[in-house]
């Protein structure tokens, strides 16, 4: 199996750059993208709803890290280590609901899928770097 590293770290660099690119629209713009499905005659729904969006933008660019390497140790063969990436994001969003809404409410729902992704991308390169390293191997 023909694996390229340089292959995977431009992916992944491409994938920063769009990230950054469409974190940066979901920051400036996140109320205007809501105002698309929110009528602005309900406020608090459009402010809980920009800060959500504004919030994801901020870490948009780690979700290439992550699936970059996830679909890359899936595809040289290792599904179970990549599909356990899934399992570490839903524990990461179960531990953000209850150790830190009760205590910085809906602020932490804002940041409880970036926390899953950073958990998840960070096991992710380890992972595909062992993986990478074993193919290598053989």
């Amino acid at each position: 199996m023909i694996v390229s590293k340089k292959g995977v770290i431009q992916t992944v660099v491409v994938g920063i750059i769009y990230g950054v690119i469409v974190g940066i629209l979901l920051i400036l713009f996140g109320r205007i993208f809501s105002m698309l499905f929110i009528s602005s005659k309900y406020s608090a729904v459009l402010d809980a709803s920009a800060k959500y969006i504004t919030y994801m933008g901020y870490f948009y660019w780690v979700l290439s890290i992550l699936n970059v390497c996830r679909q890359t140790t899936q595809g040289i063969g290792y599904s179970g280590l990549a599909i356990f990436s899934g399992v570490i994001e839903m524990i990461a969003r179960c531990f953000v609901s209850l150790v830190f809404v009760p205590i910085a409410g809906y602020t932490a729902i804002c940041c409880a899928d970036q926390t899953a992704w950073i958990v998840a991308a960070l096991y992710c390169v380890f992972t595909f770097s062992y993986c990478f390293k074993k193919i290598q191997e053989e």
